[in-house]
């Protein structure tokens, strides 16, 4: 790495070091504690994030199922942060409270999220277009715990109108010690290209007073340094691209933080069963769900594949190995399809 070239710096948030500053997004139906740990296993990893977690179900059903399924972090993924979405400030403070008793070290609010039966009840991104209540929820949840909070948000809401400037300073002026942008409005979804001209508008508008985290089409080292270059933000956050190689963070931190690398190759099969195993003794769903919630979770992989998952066109054995993967219906069954896996594309 030459000197001119963007080097990543630890930082703390509160008493916790962020190091390196390489964070693992939080994704719903993705990042429960099986994936995270995987994670954390493949190599340096700064902070992971749970699944979203509704405040409003919290604060009137604490005790369903569907809820605590959630609750799966444990003091060995240390430091880790618990992501909490709603609209109502005191909700989201009761809901605060509640993870950070069951030991959450870090709160990060949901102001990103665009689906829609997350944005219709005024949850999620939908919040910046009201930055007084925005402000007001994180305001609410700092006062409410003793733990660093923190918020991931888009550039906006409405494409167009770049509200997370504005709302930046005022989650800092309530408190938050951090905030990651996603490079896109809600309205867009996943589609278009990141804009990350508003993430550098973001940190020069804060300063030191809060960490920004840029988040959005990074997807390899050339793409984190043209980032870094143009924001100068002090980490980044990746999510999709995790999905497809989750030991993509860690030859990161290898190419932008001088970490050691752990594997020289990373094995997408043997990785691929490696989740598998961590999922079946780490999450506690019955054996049906998370055979299913796996078939999903495997895909990204592409198994099979050429080296270059950015080639579109699939090979005929990425086909086969597709086809029995979303046939697979029990652990016995994906055990097997994983070991076969491994050994046909050891050689790819």
């Amino acid at each position: 790495m030459s000197s001119s070239e963007p080097r990543l710096k630890p930082f703390q948030l509160g008493s916790i070091p962020i190091d390196p500053p390489l964070l693992l997004a939080p994704m719903a139906g993705h990042t429960h504690v099986g994936f995270r740990t995987l994670v954390r296993e493949l190599g340096a990893c700064g902070l992971v994030c749970s699944e979203l977690i509704s405040s409003h179900v919290l604060e009137h059903n604490p005790k369903s199922r569907q809820t605590r399924d959630l609750f799966d972090w444990s003091p060995a993924e240390w430091p880790f942060a618990v992501q909490l979405f709603g609209s109502v400030p005191q909700e989201m403070a009761t809901a605060a409270r509640l993870v950070v008793e069951a030991g959450a070290p870090i709160v990060d609010i949901n102001m990103g999220c665009w689906v829609p039966k997350v944005a219709k009840k005024g949850c999620g991104a939908a919040l910046l277009s009201d930055l007084l209540k925005a402000e007001a929820v994180v305001r609410a949840v700092c006062e409410a715990v003793d733990v660093p909070v923190t918020v991931k948000v888009r550039i906006g809401f409405e494409q167009g109108k770049p509200t997370a400037v504005s709302f930046a300073q005022a989650a800092a002026n309530a408190g938050a010690k951090l905030i990651t942008v996603h490079g896109r409005y809600a309205k867009q979804g996943f589609k278009g290209q990141s804009d990350h001209s508003v993430t550098a508008k973001v940190k020069e508008t804060v300063g030191s007073s809060m960490a920004v985290i840029a988040n959005g089409d990074i997807v390899d080292t050339e793409s984190a340094r043209m980032v870094l270059q143009e924001t100068g933000c002090d980490g980044l956050m990746l999510g999709r691209e995790c999905l497809r190689r989750p030991w993509i963070l860690a030859k990161m931190a290898h190419e932008l933080c001088g970490k050691p690398l752990p594997d020289a190759r990373f094995h997408p099969a043997r990785i691929a069963r490696r989740q598998f195993e961590l999922t079946r003794t780490l999450v506690k769903k019955p054996e049906k769900v998370v055979v299913r919630e796996l078939r999903g979770q495997l895909l990204p992989y592409r198994l099979g594949a050429p080296t270059d998952h950015n080639r579109p066109e699939r090979t005929e054995l990425e086909m086969e190995l597709r086809e029995r993967l979303v046939k697979a219906e029990t652990f016995e069954q994906m055990e097997q399809f994983l070991l076969e896996a491994e050994e046909k594309t050891w050689a790819n």
